[in-house]
């Protein structure tokens, strides 16, 4: 996909070796990989990969030399920058960050309000009413026998070398979520 175009100048003669100018990317910051290329006549910065991605990136440094006499090491030369802003596209699916949201132990009952409205925007104007109409419900959570739950879910357990065998350790624990006890496990 074309990025931009970048465009210099040369004082000198039109139509001689000395306004031949080239084109040439120097260094990209992010370092590689490689995404951008640059047309040595033209200037046109172009993308090289669909690896692109706001979320992780979103700016991108181009260091741009251009050089007078076809580009030949002896020609005169100058260097810009040229920042290349990402855009953002809906590429992330939305997810949930708590798969479970109602627990006895933490609460009894949850009152949601629900709305609802049409997709089209209401066009009464005169009307004093909300386009939105919303219901109150009401949950009971029932309460349900969890298993026991470790907390935290990583704990260190020492013990001495060369403990007999049937050492007892207090080591890892573990707790019924309902009477937050470790007792009867």
């Amino acid at each position: 996909s074309v990025v931009g175009e970048v465009c210099a100048t040369d004082n000198d003669e039109p139509e001689t070796i000395h306004t031949r100018l080239r084109y040439s990317i120097l260094e990209q910051s992010p370092a590689p990989p490689t995404l951008f290329t640059m047309h040595p006549t033209t200037g046109v910065i172009t993308t090289t990969s669909s690896q692109l991605d706001r979320e992780l990136i979103d700016k991108y440094q181009l260091k741009i030399k251009v050089q007078d006499m076809d580009g030949q090491h002896f020609g005169l030369q100058t260097t810009a920058t040229c920042i290349i802003t990402i855009g953002d596209v809906n590429d992330n699916l939305p997810t949930f960050t708590r798969t479970v949201s109602l627990d006895y132990e933490v609460q009894h009952q949850v009152t949601l309000q629900i709305g609802v409205a049409n997709e089209a925007p209401y066009t009464r104007e005169a009307s004093a009413r909300s386009p939105t109409s919303t219901a109150t419900v009401t949950v009971t959570v029932k309460n349900l026998d969890e298993g026991p739950e470790c907390i935290p879910p990583i704990q260190t357990v020492r013990i001495r070398e060369n403990a007999p065998a049937g050492t007892r350790n207090d080591g890892y624990r573990a707790y019924d979520p309902e009477t937050k006890s470790s007792s009867g496990i």
